[in-house]
């Protein structure tokens, strides 16, 4: 699979470096060609689309909400996370959840450029299967 990557910030490259590792195709491009340019060099991948070239970086476990109306794309989205070694967490209510999405990850940014520990605001409940 191809991927590309609109953006060109440090979750580009993270998630890039993953999605690369997993075996998948990369292709970067942003606001910026020079940011663009540097992340897709740091990262190996291809800027413009003339190449394709695999990430052999790992990248940390995260986990990542999505919302959608479409089952179909929700499970696509939620393989690519795994295929990062990330933790998907489809939230109910569709689409009609994603300013919400926006919200709460503008305050954990937020909280991450100040300098707090977002996790000491955003606790982690462990999950048990069954």
């Amino acid at each position: 699979m191809r991927i590309g990557i609109i953006g060109a910030g440090n979750m580009a490259a993270a998630l890039g470096a993953a999605w690369a590792a997993s075996g998948r195709e990369l292709l970067v491009g942003g606001r910026s060609r020079e940011r663009s340019e540097a992340t897709a060099a740091r990262i190996n991948a291809a800027f413009p689309a003339a190449q394709w070239v695999p990430v052999d970086r790992p990248a940390s476990a995260a986990t990542v909400p999505l919302c959608g109306d479409d089952d179909a794309a929700l499970a696509i989205a939620a393989r690519l996370v795994r295929d990062a070694r990330g933790i998907p967490a489809i939230l109910p209510g569709g689409l009609a959840r994603a300013r919400q999405l926006e919200e709460a990850a503008g305050f954990v940014i937020g909280l991450a450029f100040s300098g707090a520990d977002p996790a000491a605001a955003v606790p982690h409940v462990p999950v048990h299967a069954g």
